[in-house]
């Protein structure tokens, strides 16, 4: 039987870098986002310490469940990782939940614009769905699912004991 899989991957690989998923390894995906003013972000502008990037929502309870080890390691790791919420719920739902929750780190959204999204691109199939990038802009871990504990117990791995502030 004839392989396809050569066929792919050379497809695959003429693709816009925009449209593929990353990977462990790979540099990380950059796309436009705004906050809750409105105002326009990437997360280059964060390139040069640990970024986890937090795919949430409102109305999921394990993500509601993550907040106070969000909090936690936001404290813990201080300037050494920036935490990025990217919400998909709705822009007034959101906006309201910002204004009336503190959340750690920066929130954002991705426009809506029929473009490849960063969930995508960062396979986020499910959520809360986490990537824990290098300060280098390279994918360290990405994982879906929340326990408590379990965003510590990762960053340990990745962030030495000596960076903690």
């Amino acid at each position: 039987m004839r392989s396809f899989r050569p066929v792919f991957q050379q497809l695959y690989a003429r693709m816009p870098a925009e449209w593929q998923e990353t990977k462990k390894g790979d540099d990380m995906a950059d796309g436009l986002l705004y906050d809750a003013e409105g105002e326009s972000h990437h997360l280059s502008e964060l390139q040069g310490r640990y970024i986890l990037l937090d795919f949430w929502s409102i109305y999921c309870g394990p993500c509601r469940m993550s907040e106070p080890e969000m909090e936690e390691i936001a404290h813990l790791y201080g300037d050494k990782l920036a935490l990025v919420g990217i919400s998909n719920d709705e822009k007034t739902s959101w906006s309201k939940f910002l204004k009336e929750h503190k959340m750690p780190g920066y929130q954002w959204k991705e426009p809506k614009n029929g473009g490849r999204s960063l969930a995508s691109r960062y396979k986020a199939g499910g959520i809360p769905h986490f990537v824990l990038i290098s300060p280098e802009g390279k994918i360290l871990k990405m994982w879906t699912g929340y326990r408590k504990g379990i965003l510590k117990s990762k960053l340990k791995k990745f962030i030495s004991e000596d960076t903690i502030q």
